[in-house]
């Protein structure tokens, strides 16, 4: 799986843990945190890699700006035992100018943040458990900060109205998940707190090609609460071509979102090629 993304810069801090990956759940509003399936979607739940159907691996491409990217790995393989993934991020600007105290230049830093991650997770009846340890780095020029943190995430299904094509799937979910959790990274003698956020989400299965995401996020990091609002849907036709939209809000500005994909499959082999970008008024 390929995908490619349009992104928005982070603010501060270790705040490139919070940029989404994976260009289904970009176009939808980053709302995918009640179910999954994927390889990717274990980045924004955990336990969402628990209903992966064999195996999957998803190579994942975002231009933020002319010069900053995120590229994103994930791999995920259901056992007997639970589901296991093994993913990573690197996020990078390769010439970032550096001011002195009068605001003149000094120069030009390198800045380049890693994260890599172990997720494994498991059904429990109708329900699903997962968990995320992280190694995360972040390197400013010559300086240098290390720390580990983790995620854990839950989702429930139900099934509230019969669905045509599956009378028995449970077309309902809601998932819950904590993500970076974990000590502060340490620049010399400054420290900055990981981007440490509960997510709160639900997904309806309306018809047998369209489902619809809801999600709220609550950074429990900084000094002030607020509540950042996601929603999106996704449609397919033939389960072959796929249309996204979506809508978020965070930082007190707005985002839309939209894309699509295309699955192919050949025997035991199924792929998707999928794009997403988003768009936010200055």
């Amino acid at each position: 799986v390929v995908t490619a993304t349009s992104a928005t810069a982070q603010t501060s801090g270790a705040d490139f843990l919070r940029l989404a990956s994976g260009a289904r759940g970009v176009a939808m509003g980053e709302a995918w945190f009640a179910n999954g399936g994927t390889a990717e979607s274990a980045r924004y739940n955990p336990a969402n890699i628990a209903t992966i159907d064999g195996f999957g691996v998803t190579l994942s491409h975002a231009r933020i700006d002319k010069e900053t990217q995120l590229e994103c790995a994930q791999w995920a393989q259901k056992f007997r035992w639970g589901s296991l993934g093994v993913g990573g991020i690197f996020y990078f600007i390769p010439s970032f100018l550096s001011f002195g105290a009068a605001g003149e230049t000094t120069g030009s830093l390198f800045i380049g943040d890693i994260a890599a991650s172990v997720t494994y997770a498991r059904p429990l009846g109708p329900a699903a458990v997962g968990l995320s340890a992280k190694f995360v780095h972040r390197a400013l020029g010559e300086f240098r900060a290390t720390t580990a943190a983790f995620d854990i995430g839950v989702t429930v299904g139900a099934r509230v109205s019969p669905v045509p094509s599956n009378p028995t799937e449970r077309n309902l979910s809601f998932g819950l998940a904590l993500r970076d959790v974990g000590p502060r990274l340490r620049f010399v003698a400054e420290r900055e707190s990981l981007p440490t956020t509960i997510h709160a989400g639900a997904s309806y299965r309306v018809l047998p090609g369209l489902v619809v995401n809801a999600s709220a996020a609550f950074p429990i990091f900084g000094e002030n609460f607020r509540v950042e609002p996601s929603v999106g849907a996704e449609y397919g036709i033939r389960k072959f071509f796929f249309v996204r939209a979506g809508y978020l809000r965070g930082d007190g500005r707005g985002k839309v979102t939209a894309g699509g994909g295309l699955r192919f499959s050949r025997r035991s082999f199924v792929g998707h090629v999928d794009y997403a970008m988003q768009y936010r008024p200055d």
